[in-house]
């Protein structure tokens, strides 16, 4: 030190102290203000700084200066002084805390613990973060807890609680924030910051607990922080609450009202750069919302403009989240994949910027995202990402994080999808295991009970499917119907609607209730309507095609199968081509027009049938998909060869129907239908054993279905025919009682409920009860026979040509018989069917091929109305004939497909004119 060093140290030490002693007796500030007092403590100052030795005299009057400075100039120029005399404090209360008065220690304490904060927001160190909590709480239990130091306890705490979500952190910060609030004065002009304080810490232990109490007193609590505070500074904090709540309530006043403050909020004064990316990033959450419950694309629009300035602007994990969460919404609504791919980016962002309180609701989402970005043709390896992220986020949960319903549901359909692709068992199980602990940590009013009973409802369905238990039916069934019954979002609604009617399809085709089938369409109708132009709209227009379609099977109404048809095609050119549930969309639309063909006989349904069933082969992915892609062309090819006599459509079938059935499980529901289509194949190619195997597989289907009264009526009524074709062959007594026996079974289980399908029942069952009586000459068997046909071609629900069928064969066997009137009436009522058989909505090709086989019953009919010598019949049958023949047959209306090629819609109308003309007759 040099020697004036001394002097100078002396004369500056007694003029600062002088200026604190005055201020202390008069309270002037002008004493301790001013850039001479600055001067001359900065100089002492410096002189301590070249000593080698603590100065503690120096150090505590230049510290106390700067300390009663910072009580007389504004924020800034306080934070500087502050700054100054801290570290000073500090060192002298490490040396000796005898040196600083009592009060001023929790002074010191709150000053210092202030400063650790600014640390660990500025270094991210966690134990700056401690440090700051340890000393604002010895400031507030050693200086008595002014508002200021209370609200400022809880704040930390709080940012300590979304660190490491330690819940006494936050429960203590709730405590301290509501303290705050309690000793501030009404004129305190920083009550508004203790009020959002409190706000924001109970919106944080709602996050945790779910209580709703601390969601309505946040929202309070922030609304009177707004009313308390200019320039709507905490606007964006109550938007937050009010959102949150909206979620909880789907109170339209709360969500109407977070969207005006989060407007208000982002066009407020005083924005820096983090404060805008706050505030736009609650904005981006809070419409995103808004679009979820009104669908106004405008507003999703909006929200991923803010979203999109939010993370410009540096918004850290909620930012990126909200943005992602907008992105996939605008992805389920356009298909746009490539907004699927910025919001997966997105999401592994945030997940992986994320703190402890919000890395699970963020990991949930990118789960979600990436099974999205699966189903939308990523590789397999995506789901297996998406399946460890959604277990991640339930490990990170915790079981008492209100999220935890939604994170285990998540982790369910994960496990799910990649049990449909995979068919592995324990995928299947998982999915079980968590979708059912979302449903049980779900009380009856919780936001996402609806999505854990869907995922349940789901996975429950996919169990059946595997091992048919019919308690796994009745109750996805059950959770189905509460799932559509529950308030939800847009897309929730939509997705819970699917559900029942999946579940809804299954318990019809076991029970054959006829009124589930309108509950069914009902809830397809009604998903394809919400979906809308949607990247919904293709698996809501494929569930309505089934559903229309499976009515249709049950009641043979014209409105279905076109119905049907209509919204296949839709299905179709909504999916995109690398979805892997386009197999199933092809595959819908084969069999809505075949059933059309069935319906109508247009040939070029058929061919349009095999067509897109040979596309949904071509696309399959996974057995179970192929399986049933397969089981599809092989009906195809079997009608059409019915119909061309191709041997090489016969082949195919054969050969796709086997692989269907080698690819379904063994317990799997479908795998009786399956085992059908391979034996009704079998037994038109004809070969020896295909006969045999033909019947072993019926035996086998027929077995196997123990309820679903439509599906068993039919396998048991082609059994029948089976049996009574061997007969035929072997003259096996045993199979001809058999087939007699079964058919009977048949329409004992279609019951009195309409089947299309009920005049091959009959007719199939009038076949072996007639050879019966050739066998035994039991003419009561002939009675039974004649009867039952003449019921089947009274049929109304049954096509025109199975009830021509019918009375052909009736005309005939009571011809063999010699029971002229029966003959009579069966070749009359023949006769009469033949317009509807060639009916003005087929194509030419199609009438031409009813027509062929069905030249001579008019001149049939005419015979014998002859025998019976009334020759005005016998004419007008004759004539009704021929001109069925003329009129249809020699049309020369001009072929419609080059017309549909300019003018869809028109060809459309007249085929639609065409089809009422036939139902008018």
């Amino acid at each position: 030190m040099a020697r004036d060093e001394p002097d100078a140290r002396e004369v500056l030490l007694a003029r600062v102290e002088a200026r604190v002693a005055r201020y202390a007796d008069t309270l002037d500030s002008a004493h301790v203000l001013g850039p001479q007092a600055a001067a001359e403590a900065a100089a002492l100052l410096a002189i301590v700084d070249r000593a080698e030795h603590l100065d503690a005299e120096v150090m505590l009057a230049v510290a106390y200066l700067h300390w009663v400075r910072a009580d007389h100039v504004d924020a800034e120029a306080k934070e500087a002084e502050v700054a100054i005399a801290v570290p000073l404090f500090a060192d002298l209360y490490t040396l000796d805390p005898g040196l600083l008065p009592p009060s001023l220690h929790a002074q010191l304490d709150e000053a210092t613990g202030i400063r650790a904060y600014r640390s660990w927001e500025q270094t991210g160190d966690p134990q700056a973060l401690d440090e700051a909590v340890g000393l604002l709480r010895t400031a507030c239990t050693e200086g008595g807890g002014g508002p200021r130091r209370l609200s400022n306890l809880s704040s930390t705490l709080r940012q300590r609680f979304l660190l490491t979500g330690d819940r006494s952190d936050i429960d203590e910060a709730v405590v301290s924030a509501a303290e705050a609030v309690r000793r501030a004065e009404s004129t305190d002009p920083n009550r508004g910051a203790w009020l959002s304080n409190q706000g924001s810490a109970l919106l944080a232990r709602f996050g945790h607990s779910g209580d709703p109490a601390d969601l309505d007193t946040a929202v309070a609590a922030l609304r009177a922080a707004t009313a308390a505070a200019p320039g709507g500074v905490y606007l964006s904090n109550l938007a937050a609450a009010l959102i949150t709540r909206h979620t909880i309530s789907a109170d339209s006043g709360d969500l109407t009202a977070a969207q005006a403050a989060a407007r208000a909020a982002v066009t407020g004064p005083g924005h820096d750069d983090q404060s805008l990316a706050d505030a736009t990033a609650v904005l981006c959450l809070v419409l995103t919302r808004g679009y979820d419950v009104s669908g106004d694309p405008n507003i999703l629009a909006e929200a991923i403009t803010a979203g999109e300035q939010a993370v410009r602007l540096g918004g850290g994990p909620e930012a990126l989240t909200n943005l992602a969460v907008a992105l996939v919404n605008r992805y389920l609504m356009t298909g746009f994949v490539a907004d699927l791919d910025t919001a997966v980016d997105l999401g592994r962002q945030a997940a992986a910027d994320s703190t402890a309180a919000g890395q699970a609701i963020n990991l949930s989402n990118l789960a979600d995202t990436l099974q999205l970005r699966f189903a939308a043709g990523a590789p397999s390896n995506v789901l297996d990402e998406a399946v460890d992220v959604a277990a991640k986020a339930v490990a990170v949960a915790g079981p008492d994080d209100p999220g935890q319903v939604t994170y285990l549901a998540n982790l369910g359909a994960a496990h799910l999808t990649r049990h449909e692709i995979t068919g592995h068992d324990d995928d299947l199980e998982a999915a079980l295991a968590a979708a059912r602990s979302a449903v049980d940590a779900a009380g009856p009013a919780h936001r996402a009970r609806p999505l854990a009973e869907t995922t349940l409802g789901l996975a429950l369905l996919a169990r059946y499917e595997t091992d048919g238990a019919p308690a796994d039916l009745d109750e996805a069934v059950l959770l189905a119907r509460a799932a559509a019954a529950a308030e939800t979002g847009v897309n929730d609604r939509i997705s819970c609607l699917g559900n029942l009617y999946a579940a809804l399809q299954q318990l019809f085709a076991r029970d054959g209730e006829p009124a589930l089938l309108d509950e069914a369409v009902n809830a397809a109708a009604e998903a394809a309507r919400l979906a809308g132009g949607t990247a919904h709209a293709a698996v809501t227009q494929s569930n309505l095609s089934a559903a229309h379609g499976l009515r249709q099977e049950a009641t043979g109404a014209p409105a279905d199968v076109e119905a049907a048809v209509d919204a296949a095609q839709r299905a179709v050119v909504a999916t995109s081509p690398g979805d892997r549930a386009l197999a199933a969309r092809y595959g819908n639309l084969s069999a809505a027009r075949l059933a059309r063909f069935t319906q109508f006989g247009a040939l070029t349904d058929l061919d349009d049938a095999i067509t897109a069933a040979r596309q949904a082969v071509a696309v399959s992915t996974g057995p179970a998909v192929l399986a049933t892609s397969r089981s599809g062309l092989a009906a195809a090819l079997y009608h059409r060869f019915t119909v061309v006599q191709d041997c090489a459509d016969l082949d195919e079938a054969v050969d796709a129907a086997r692989a269907s059935v080698a690819g379904s499980p063994k317990e799997a529901p479908e795998r009786p239908g399956r085992r059908a289509n391979l034996a009704s194949v079998l037994m038109v190619r004809d070969r020896p054993d295909d006969l045999d195997e033909a019947i072993e597989q019926y035996q086998e289907a027929v077995a196997a279905v123990t309820g679903a009264p439509v599906l068993r009526a039919a396998l048991q009524s082609n059994l029948a025919h089976a049996l009574s074709r061997r007969y035929m062959l072997t003259g096996s007594a045993a199979d001809l009682t058999a087939a007699i026996s079964v058919g009977r079974e048949a329409l004992e289980s279609a019951g009195s409920r309409p089947v299309p399908d009920r005049a091959t029942y009959l007719v199939n069952l009038a076949r072996a009860l007639h050879l019966y009586a050739e066998r035994t000459d039991d003419t009561a068997a002939t009675s039974e026979a004649l009867n039952l046909l003449a019921q089947a071609e009274a049929a109304a629900e049954t096509p025109a040509e199975d009830r021509l069928t019918a009375a052909v064969e009736r005309g005939r066997i009571a011809a063999v018989a010699g029971n002229c009137e029966q003959a009579r009436a069966g070749y009359s009522a023949a006769a009469r069917l033949l317009p509807e058989a060639a009916w003005t909505g087929l194509d030419r090709r199609s009438r031409e091929r009813h027509l062929s086989r069905t030249t001579a019953i008019g001149a049939d009919a005419a015979a014998w109305q002859l025998t019976a010598a009334d020759i005005p019949a016998a004419i007008e049958l004759l004539e009704l004939g021929r001109s069925v023949l003329w009129t249809s047959l020699l049309d020369q209306r001009p072929d419609l497909s080059l017309l549909k090629h300019e003018h869809p819609e028109l060809v459309r109308r007249l085929v639609e004119v065409g089809a009422r003309r036939h139902l008018l007759h």
